[in-house]
């Protein structure tokens, strides 16, 4: 990680690279895995800010990871048992002050890439821009947004099944909507307020819609969540809310959350309730119990001996 002036600005870059190659051969010796197996990964980020006025500033942003994996002895085929998965964004922002806040826009591009195996290859562009705000009123503040992305690509639905190295677990995959794109946008707002000396409600709102081909599906999320603070020391806090996202195959592969499925929306209802209890020495004591109740999630089936069925179902 390094984080140093550059120019007028600020420059952050970190990043991580797995070589994993001495720990292969050890597994190798022991039999735990195939000769010849090989498995590569990193990751990055950087961000670079600098000022483009008194009172506005623009920033650069990238992140970025790739990982790769070959299993020989899956099949006769070489192919079946390389696997990789990629995912790129670049993303330019514009933030200006004002008095009681901040107003900005971003313009966002993307590049993903999933293989896996002789089962499925998925490549995907998109470009999307963003706009937000916030503003302070004594102790409130609100937030608000919005977004509209087009993603682009193609999904090759190969052989239809992901299998163990030995062959002894499948996974069917589920059926891929030809569609080469997909678009998504959304408009979004937050509240918090603070509503007395002891409680604080934060309230948010969120509109969405997604399309492919002929399909639009619509969503309108509430948020919830209200905090006491039932002496000094101990806040009492709940929340509830609803989230929908397009269903998406139980591996969340890059790419294929944004193309590959037309199977409607995913829907979570979601509500939690804690506490949080400050000590002494500077020590937090937190607890949390939640509940999540999810409709429309994508659960292929997992068949031992190699029997798989051709339909997985959609619950």
């Amino acid at each position: 990680f390094v984080d140093t002036p550059l120019g007028n600005g600020q420059l952050m870059v970190s990043g991580r690279v797995g070589y994993p190659k001495l720990a292969l051969l050890a597994a190798e010796s022991i039999g735990a895995v195939n000769e010849g197996t090989k498995l590569n990964y990193w990751d990055g980020q950087l961000r670079y800010g600098f000022p483009i006025g008194r009172r506005s500033h623009a920033e650069l942003i990238w992140l970025g990871s790739f990982d790769n994996i070959n299993l020989p002895g899956v099949s006769d085929n070489p192919r079946a048992g390389a696997s990789r998965l990629e995912f790129h964004r670049v993303e330019t922002r514009l933030v200006h002050q004002i008095a009681r806040g901040e107003i900005g826009a971003a313009l966002r591009f993307g590049y993903d890439y999933s293989e896996l195996g002789d089962a499925l290859r998925v490549q995907s562009f998109s470009v999307g821009p963003r706009v937000w705000s916030r503003f302070k009123f004594g102790a409130h503040s609100l937030r608000a947004g919005a977004e509209i992305y087009t993603f682009a690509g193609d999904v090759d639905d190969r052989d239809g099944t992901l299998a163990s190295p030995d062959g002894d677990i499948e996974v069917s995959l589920p059926n891929v909507a030809g569609a080469g794109t997909r678009n998504q946008g959304g408009l979004w707002t937050e509240a918090h307020l603070v509503t007395s000396p002891r409680t604080r409600l934060d309230l948010g709102l969120r509109l969405d819609y997604w399309s492919v081909q002929s399909e639009i599906d619509l969503a309108v999320d509430p948020r919830l969540r209200f905090a006491f603070d039932a002496t000094d020391a101990l806040e009492l806090h709940a929340a509830f809310g609803l989230a929908h996202q397009p269903a998406v195959f139980l591996l969340p592969v890059p790419g294929l959350t944004d193309l590959g499925l037309d199977e409607g929306l995913t829907r979570a209802i979601q509500a939690e309730v804690g506490a949080e209890l400050e000590l002494p020495a500077d020590i937090t004591l937190e607890v949390q119990g939640y509940l999540h109740h999810y409709d429309g999630i994508l659960l292929p089936e997992l068949v031992s001996d190699g029997a798989v069925r051709d339909d997985p179902p959609l619950s």
